[in-house]
């Protein structure tokens, strides 16, 4: 079980939990298969699906099939609302569809009432699928994070008995390799992410002590610098989550979000196989076992 962040006590004995997720399950087909061979080569610990995507459905019966857990990966910037659009109008563009990262981010506008509506939609759209309302959920492009967003998203999950949740603190901000304009937002999350915690903690909504994610997406993931990274990560905390975006290129336009008539450059980059072929190396899974880090949902 993830906890809340601790006190760093030197004469603690702390246990080594490292919970790897692999986001953007449904997205497409391909990207669900990898995902899924992730998961049976003990590459990841769980995934997290996006309920309005073109393979969402075939998507969730690979997920029963293999018994590969999953969160609510919520989702406020791409493709159609699963609520009604016309009663959401603050989180939409006139034509009903959301309106991309960039437009999300810059809107001062937002309703917390329409993130509650679209919310509950999308638990209860993945309850429809799967059976049940997920224990833990993240946002995608970090929505959660979002200042109209935050409090309404964990007062929400508390109502859901929704427990888990992601806290974007990234362990090491100074090592990007990033973009300066990657930087500045990934700079803006990490600030946001400070702030949610007293947010998640009064919603009794518990989180990993580190995160590892930001500084590991596509070319940057490379096995000698995650061995690197948790070996300082646990000699300080207990628990640690690794965000991950594992997968196979995805098609133009048969994979994507509803309403997308194309799929993202983000999805059809070489930089989502390389993920997957880090992930999965031999060496890096014996590492875990080496170091007595264990692999938690």
């Amino acid at each position: 079980m993830l906890d809340k962040i601790l006190p760093n006590k030197s004469s603690q004995v702390f246990t080594k939990s490292l919970l790897i997720v692999a986001d953007d399950f449904g997205y497409g087909l391909e990207r669900n298969n990898s995902i899924i061979e992730c998961f049976l080569k003990d590459a990841i610990s769980c995934t997290s699906l996006l309920v309005n995507c073109k393979h969402t459905e075939s998507g969730v019966e690979l997920l029963k099939l293999h018994k590969l857990p999953s969160g609510l990966h919520f989702n406020l910037t791409e493709g159609l609302p699963v609520s009604n659009p016309t009663v959401i109008t603050s989180l939409v563009t006139e034509r009903g569809h959301f309106m991309g990262k960039e437009n999300f981010w810059n809107n001062e506008n937002i309703n917390p009432e329409h993130v509650r509506v679209e919310l509950i939609a999308q638990l209860k759209r993945y309850k429809h699928l799967l059976g049940k309302f997920p224990s833990r959920v993240d946002g995608h492009q970090h929505i959660h994070l979002h200042p109209q967003v935050c409090l309404v998203f964990a007062r929400t999950l508390q109502e859901y008995d929704v427990t888990k949740a992601r806290l974007p603190l990234e362990y090491d901000m100074t090592s990007s390799e990033h973009s300066a304009v990657r930087n500045q937002f990934h700079a803006r999350i990490y600030k946001l992410a400070s702030q949610a915690a007293n947010i998640f903690k009064r919603f009794d909504l518990s989180f990993a002590d580190a995160f590892l994610g930001m500084n590991f997406m596509g070319k940057l993931m490379e096995e000698e610098k995650i061995m690197r990274v948790l070996e300082e990560v646990f000699m300080k905390y207990e628990t640690c989550e690794l965000m991950t975006h594992p997968g196979r290129i995805c098609d133009l336009t048969s994979d994507g979000f509803i309403g997308d008539a194309t799929s993202d450059e983000f999805s059809r980059s070489s930089e989502r196989v390389h993920e997957a072929d880090v992930l999965t190396s031999e060496h890096l899974i014996k590492f875990y076992q080496s170091k007595n880090i264990k692999i938690i949902t």
